[in-house]
């Protein structure tokens, strides 16, 4: 049968090299791919030569046919490993090298070459790879993870900063793993990651960190955030101080009910689940806070729902600001506007009662010296003159009173004396005989004498 009969699907350029070969020039066919009976695909790799009888006559073409699908898979599957692996070390800017200890050799692939920025000609060596650490600690690190990779087959995966070939500093992971054979280490494999702007965000976060807890730790308020079931899991300075601890990790995990009596930790707690529930904040409340040993602090308090990804509430921020001095001095100023308006009534009466006492006798005095002035009789204007002694002595003694009653009201120390009513009463009719007389009044003094008051002197 005809070779192209039996093969159909050969490519008609088998027949140039089939003449060719019948001419005496053989030469390699290549490669064919088909379909076999069960619809699988195949792969042949074609050879062919002259075939000579006796007399060196080419009578022919012997071909030889070596079935490579396997291998043709097997190439496939590597390139397409190898693609991917290429991709994937592209998209994750991860290097791979290798260091074969045996040849004293040093493999970069390309990422890693990038990572170094040298030219993908650059022929590394383990001693140049290691001068590429920053000098120092860096150096150092990656000297002696080589040496215990090769020495003890110890792993290793370290953060390190490198300065490339272009005098660039960046910051790599750097991981590498013994390879063994037959018990003995023969290389040494590994990854190459530039992690340059992951730490240097690290160290821009932590920078932040530090500054805003400096900030928070500073300010004059209690701060603190809970969890979802209140246990605190953040407290500044003035927080700490409160509760008298030094170290904040001495109230961290811990709720209200472990710090302060149950009564006023339900309080809190209620107040919590209704800020996390609500997603409503509490905002510049007063409240009391009492601590185990019954001190009492009147704090200015805000709860604000945390908010997680999906808007619920995964714990809370708590700011309180301690208001017990500000409402010690409102109950001083409110006892002193009370003080104050007590003294002012007290001012008051003292006006009335110095109003009515002079007015009586400069009434009393009017009309004595009225009666004086139109009494013709000397025995009549004597006895006038007397009562206006008697008038000016009580006016004194008035004076004086009123004088004790100013002195009483600042000095509280005053003893206390008795006083005999009846005689008092004769003493203020006298000093109103003017007035009485001019009005025909009487006064009827039935008060026993032997009653008698205390009062303040």
């Amino acid at each position: 049968e005809s070779l192209f009969t039996i093969f159909p699907e050969l490519d008609l350029k088998w027949k140039e090299v089939l003449k060719e070969c019948l001419n005496g020039k053989a030469s390699p066919m290549g490669v064919q791919g088909f379909l076999d009976t069960s619809g699988r695909e195949k792969f042949y790799e074609w050879f062919n030569a002259s075939w000579y009888d006796s007399d060196e006559n080419i009578i022919g073409a012997i071909i030889q046919i070596n079935d490579i699908s396997s291998a043709i898979e097997s190439d496939a599957a590597l390139d397409k490993a190898n693609i991917l692996l290429k991709q994937q070390s592209e998209l994750s800017k991860i290097g791979i090298w290798e260091y074969d200890i045996q040849r004293n050799t040093v493999d970069w692939c390309p990422m890693t070459k990038n990572i170094h920025e040298v030219p993908l000609d650059y022929k590394p060596n383990i001693e140049t790879t290691i001068e590429y650490y920053k000098e120092g600690h860096c150096r150092n690190a990656i000297s002696m993870a080589v040496f215990e990779a090769t020495d003890k087959g110890i792993p290793w995966s370290l953060k390190l900063q490198i300065v490339t070939a272009k005098g660039n500093e960046k910051w790599i992971l750097a991981a590498g793993k013994p390879i063994f054979e037959k018990g003995k280490i023969v290389r040494i494999m590994g990854t190459f990651q530039d992690v340059t702007n992951q730490v240097v965000s690290e160290i821009k976060t932590k920078e932040n960190e530090k500054l805003l807890k400096t900030l928070v730790d500073h300010l004059p308020l209690n701060v603190f955030i809970k969890d979802r079931d209140s246990r605190k899991i953040l407290v500044n300075k003035s927080e700490c101080d409160y509760l008298g601890v030094t170290d904040a990790n001495e109230l961290l995990g811990k709720t209200d009910f472990d710090i302060y009596p149950f009564e006023t930790a339900k309080i809190s707690r209620d107040e919590d689940l209704r800020v996390m529930d609500s997603l409503k904040p509490i905002l510049s409340q007063e409240s009391i806070s009492i601590k185990h040993d019954g001190t009492e602090t009147a704090f200015l308090s805000s709860k604000i729902p945390l908010l997680d990804e999906n808007g619920m509430a995964s714990g809370l921020v708590g700011i309180s600001l301690d208001i017990t001095n500000i409402k010690q001095k409102e109950r001083e100023l409110r006892n002193l506007i009370n003080v104050t308006s007590l003294q002012n009534k007290k001012l008051i009466n003292f006006a009335h009662i110095v109003s009515h006492n002079l007015r009586s006798h400069s009434a009393n005095f009017s009309m004595l010296l009225d009666f004086l002035g139109n009494e013709k009789d000397e025995q009549e204007k004597e006895k006038i003159v007397g009562m206006l002694t008697e008038a000016s002595d009580n006016l004194l003694e008035t004076l004086e009173n009123l004088n004790e009653v100013v002195t009483l009201s600042t000095n509280t120390e005053s003893e206390k004396e008795k006083l005999i009513l009846h005689k008092k009463i004769n003493t203020i009719q006298q000093s109103l005989n003017g007035l009485m007389e001019g009005n025909k009044l009487k006064i009827v003094n039935n008060v026993v004498k032997e009653v008698n008051i205390i009062f303040v002197a």
